[in-house]
């Protein structure tokens, strides 16, 4: 089961390689940040590849480490590989179109996996729920959520003055001085 885990580990190598090298480059891209309610993309902060990237160089380390020293067990193999799954996902998080919510006017896109894509519009919106992990946007006459906007995304700002100029109410249920 190792040698089936470590067949394409220098696969593994390019493909941290490159995405971080995409992301550092996405970074680099000076992006003026807006303040119109009306077009705004909403994106995890750079911040979050950076952890990605550093997560993932230590977990490729000690992989090789371990490689290198046959001393990688089953079970240890499968926590490094989980682990540096999670790390590549903190760096193709900041990617255009991988989590994105844009707000073009009344229409508002989430993109996940650069292919799936759900579109609803503003005044679809009955109420915004808020809580530690982000905002859920409830439709009118649905129970059930329609999507969510993370919380370390980026112009939230503009997000909450459009509700407010909608007047769309965002309920919180964070609880303050826990």
């Amino acid at each position: 089961m190792v040698d089936l885990l470590f067949s394409g580990f220098s696969s593994l190598i390019v493909v941290f390689v490159v995405s971080a090298v995409l992301s550092r480059l996405s970074m680099k891209v000076k992006k003026a940040t807006t303040t119109s309610m009306y077009e705004f993309v909403m994106r995890p902060v750079k911040d979050i590849a950076m952890i990605g990237i550093f997560g993932g160089a230590v977990f490729l380390f000690f992989m090789v480490g371990a490689k290198l020293g046959e001393q990688l067990e089953g079970f240890v193999a499968i926590v490094f590989g989980s682990l540096f799954a999670l790390s590549m996902l903190l760096i193709l998080a900041t990617i255009a179109g991988f989590w994105d919510v844009t707000v073009d006017g009344n229409r508002v896109t989430s993109s996940r996996l650069w292919i799936i894509r759900k579109t609803i519009d503003i005044k679809d919106i009955d109420y915004c729920l808020e809580d530690r992990g982000g905002i859920k946007i409830y439709l009118k006459g649905k129970k059930h959520k329609s999507m969510s906007i993370d919380s370390m995304s980026g112009n939230l700002d503009n997000w909450y003055r459009r509700m407010e100029h909608e007047g769309i109410p965002v309920e919180s249920k964070i609880i303050e001085n826990w």
